[in-house]
């Protein structure tokens, strides 16, 4: 394994700092942030050093600058020392001096929390790996530490400073970091076949190099279609959905980019490749508040989509029983609200109950596979949708890269 892994080393007295991923959902009503898998993973890694008497200093980030949910990370520090069991200290700031002080008065076994990193405006500088050294976070924090352990797999496509700036001391992988790879390896190179996977939620535009890959290789059997997809695909088979028309010609905030501008793409994978998509033939519409399903062929509707139809989702659960391999990237429909969660319902009770591997995409996925089924009925939950996508399309991630660098430059 091409990797520095945590049992080559011994920690008790060592100070260690851990990239953790954090980033946690947040409830647009209370205002407040949510307890989540990530902190229960990230908990874990933190104890196991604390239990073998490293000085542990963590840091991770909340949304990004300009977002509701971009904060500060006491409320982290509090679901962290509830899920180990001991104290996990606070610091407001990231390398400043009052930072370097508290971590070289650290004791062997103590816990301690660093602020957001994306309050630094170094952290995601774009410049090249080899400047790294010279930043100021760099500079003030790498002296300070024995190890780096690198736990944050979500971002892991991500060239920022707190995730690939420490090169100066070994860079090990993390628990939870090794876990995703180890999974996901599962589904990207190892896959048994039929494969089969389910593409939904909202964030569409990042599908498109995993598409080219599968369907070039021939490497997936069937793509069942759900969310936002629906809505592209059926626009590219002609069909005109009426209401959702406008909704579709806005400008995705964080894409930049409409939906309608995925039409052409998809109506050439659909020419191309028509026997690997199994796009819904009937959706559900919201009338008055409540659920009413028609069939594709009736659009369009003055009424908005919001989910596919009982049909579509037991013809899916065919598929899915059928699978050797599932892949389950976002709900097939929205399933917060109740009236429109029978779609996602379905499908995730056919991907708990199959006998195939099951890889579960991050995100709203495992909120929906948590909302319908337990987590322990898949084989693989992971924690990273954007991520995994890119490991799965066979694209680089910088952090698995910087880790194999670290492992030829330090391996005993």
């Amino acid at each position: 394994m091409p990797y520095l892994t945590m049992d080559d080393y011994e920690f008790k007295g060592k100070t260690v700092l851990v990239r953790s991923d954090l980033d946690s959902p947040y409830d647009k009503k209370t205002k407040q942030l949510m307890d989540n898998q990530r902190l229960l993973e990230a908990a874990k890694t933190l104890k196991e050093l604390s239990d073998k008497g490293a000085r542990v200093v963590t840091f991770g980030h909340q949304a990004r600058p300009g977002k509701a949910s971009f904060t500060h990370m006491a409320k982290h520090a509090e679901f962290l020392s509830a899920y180990i069991g001991k104290p996990v200290m606070y610091v407001d700031g990231v390398h400043d001096s009052r930072v370097q002080g508290a971590i070289k008065n650290l004791k062997d076994g103590e816990i301690m929390l660093l602020d957001n990193v994306r309050l630094s405006a170094e952290e995601t500088l774009e410049i090249d790996l080899d400047q790294y050294s010279n930043t100021l976070m760099v500079r003030e924090l790498q002296p300070l530490f024995d190890y780096f352990i690198q736990n944050c797999f979500t971002v892991a496509h991500r060239q920022h400073i707190s995730l690939v700036g420490f090169q100066g001391i070994p860079n090990i992988i993390g628990r939870r970091y090794l876990l995703e790879v180890e999974g996901i390896t599962k589904a990207a190179q190892e896959a048994a076949r039929p494969y089969v996977m389910i593409l939904g939620g909202a964030k569409i535009f990042d599908y498109f190099s995993l598409l080219d890959k599968v369907l070039q290789e021939d490497s997936v059997d069937s793509i069942l279609v759900g969310g936002m997809f629906v809505d592209v695909c059926l626009v590219a088979q002609g069909y005109d959905l009426g209401a959702k028309m406008k909704f579709l010609q806005e400008t995705d905030s964080l894409a930049k980019q409409k939906l309608l501008d995925l039409v052409p793409q998809v109506k050439e994978y659909l020419t191309k490749y028509p026997n690997k998509f199994v796009i819904p033939t009937d959706v559900a519409i919201e009338v008055d508040g409540k659920r009413q399903e028609i069939k594709v062929s009736e659009l369009p509707t003055q009424h908005m989509i919001y989910d596919i139809g009982s049909e579509s989702a037991k013809h899916y659960a065919d598929v899915i029983n059928k699978a050797a391999t599932i892949y389950l990237k976002g709900p097939v429909g929205m399933y917060e609200n109740p009236e429109f969660s029978l779609g996602s319902k379905i499908v995730v009770q056919a991907i708990a109950n199959s006998k195939g591997y099951s890889l579960i995409g991050g995100g709203d996925s495992v909120t929906v596979a948590k909302q319908f089924a337990k987590l322990d009925q898949f084989s693989h939950v992971g924690l990273a949708g954007g991520a995994t996508l890119k490991m799965l399309a066979g694209k680089k991630l910088i952090t698995t890269e910087m880790l194999k660098a670290s492992y030829a430059k330090f391996k005993k």
